[in-house]
């Protein structure tokens, strides 16, 4: 008898709250850590979003631990009908201008306060969008949706930056859509006469 190949060269999937797990992303720790050194710098140089100038500062003393925290705390999981973010809380240092902060929507400015429990569920059959870019020279995945939660919103999806395997996750999400739309198109066709 054979076995089942694994996809995408990840374990074979586990069952779990009866949804399948299909991929398992994880946070890049050193390249997180590296966009928010570049990022609090750069911006260090605007009055309005640069604390005084203390920017260059956090980014040393703070974005490896941080970046650290932040990978622990994110889990982002494809399951075989949708693809979830959960980011527990996590004690954030100063995010102006949203430096280190969470994957989006959760961007909050602040100092050095507990990051929102943030979890976000986007079905598969709603994803309209899935791009990547790089920024200072880390990858950020973006999965845009149909559906809001709210009626104002243009835009609904997730933004996450950092993800190690950035491409093999996004081929894993479209690849998941085609299944799920060739089994419902299965579904739908008539019965063969033999």
């Amino acid at each position: 008898m054979v076995s089942p190949l694994p996809i995408f060269s990840q374990p074979l999937p586990k069952v779990n709250n009866q949804k399948q797990i299909i991929y398992q992303a994880k946070i890049d720790e050193a390249a997180l850590s590296s966009f928010m050194m570049k990022h609090a710098c750069c911006y260090s140089f605007f009055p309005v979003f640069g604390c005084l100038l203390l920017q260059p500062c956090r980014a040393l003393c703070c974005a490896r631990h941080e970046a650290h925290l932040q990978a622990a705390a994110i889990k982002v999981t494809l399951y075989d009908d949708d693809v979830e973010v959960r980011a527990e809380s996590y004690m954030q240092c100063c995010t102006c201008y949203g430096a280190g902060a969470p994957p989006q929507p959760q961007n909050h400015i602040g100092f050095c306060w507990p990051s929102p429990k943030m979890i976000r569920i986007i079905p598969l059959d709603q994803i309209t969008d899935v791009t990547i870019s790089s920024t200072f020279q880390c990858d950020r995945i973006c999965i845009t949706s149909t559906v809001s939660a709210r009626p104002k919103d243009l835009d609904y999806g997730i933004d996450i930056i950092g993800l190690q395997d950035t491409k093999d996750f996004k081929n894993a999400i479209l690849k998941q859509q085609r299944l799920r739309k060739e089994t419902a198109n299965g579904r739908m066709l008539p019965p063969t006469d033999s």
